[in-house]
């Protein structure tokens, strides 16, 4: 029996529910894709190119997270968004779902093939500051899919009422202290600054919760930046790019193996050579 329970355990910890709408509708490219998700907002271009272009049977190695550890993540989720709504102050608009398919969104990005010679930080910089209602795309474009956690309302003393985006994180320990120093993952940056760039609310609360005491840190807010979205779009422009035309993605300048952000990357080995 304990065998039995074991694999029970494995077998639904790797079966696939994932949270985007287009790769269910892909499965047939086994992890390739041509659209961009809210995670690659802040990732290393390189990364982004190498989640696009490879299957995920051909990974040089395992993820560094149990797929367990992932679906847990949606089980503290529920809890923090449910807690929040225990003050009559706080509406919390959140799925009922909680195997990942939160609130998609799907935002239409316009291409800007730089070989036309035209200005693609221009260009997309008009996109990008343009009203949420008046971002329609006509001829070439890319999808960028965003799965939010939650929304919440405040409503003041005073019937002022104030929108907010909410991110949850549930961390261990180590990552638990680099925020408490005031750490915040680029990856999570980036989906935050996107969740606001597609929804037009600009202010944004990550929330962390420490998966060994269950506590919470003060959420964190997070302000809107255009221009940051500006400088991340065109770096996404410059992938879809690569892709397009058949070339990898080049190391960013400066970068070295023992980056950081290497150690855990499930490309690390293809990327460096071995």
């Amino acid at each position: 029996i304990p065998m039995v329970l074991s694999d029970a355990y494995d077998a639904y910890a790797n079966k696939s529910d994932h949270p985007c709408s287009v790769c269910k509708a892909t499965t047939q490219l086994n992890g390739k894709r041509m659209h961009f998700h809210a995670s690659d907002v802040g990732s290393c271009p390189r990364e982004v190119y190498f989640k696009m272009t490879k299957e995920k049977a051909s990974y040089s190695k395992p993820s560094w997270n149990h797929p367990m550890f992932l679906k847990d993540g949606h089980v503290h989720e529920e809890t923090i968004l449910k807690s929040f709504e225990s003050n009559p102050n706080i509406i919390i608009t959140f799925g009922d779902d909680y195997k990942g398919n939160i609130m998609e969104l799907n935002q239409s990005i316009p291409f800007f093939d730089p070989t036309r010679k035209v200005d693609v930080k221009d260009e997309l910089t008009k996109f990008i500051l343009k009203p949420v209602n008046n971002r329609q795309v006509t001829g070439r474009h890319y999808s960028l899919i965003a799965h939010l956690d939650g929304l919440g309302v405040y409503k003041d003393e005073d019937g002022t009422e104030t929108e907010f985006i909410i991110e949850c994180k549930s961390v261990k320990d180590e990552t638990w202290k680099k925020i408490q120093e005031g750490e915040v993952d680029d990856k999570w940056y980036g989906q935050i600054q996107t969740y606001m760039f597609v929804t037009g609310i600009h202010r944004a609360y990550l929330v962390v919760k420490n998966r060994i005491s269950s506590r919470i840190l003060a959420p964190i807010r997070i302000d809107y930046s255009a221009d940051y979205m500006i400088k991340r779009l065109v770096k996404l422009n410059q992938v879809y790019t690569f892709v397009n035309y058949g070339r990898e993605v080049p190391i960013p300048k400066g970068w070295t193996k023992k980056n950081p952000e290497c150690k855990w990357c499930d490309f690390s080995d293809i990327c460096w050579g071995r």
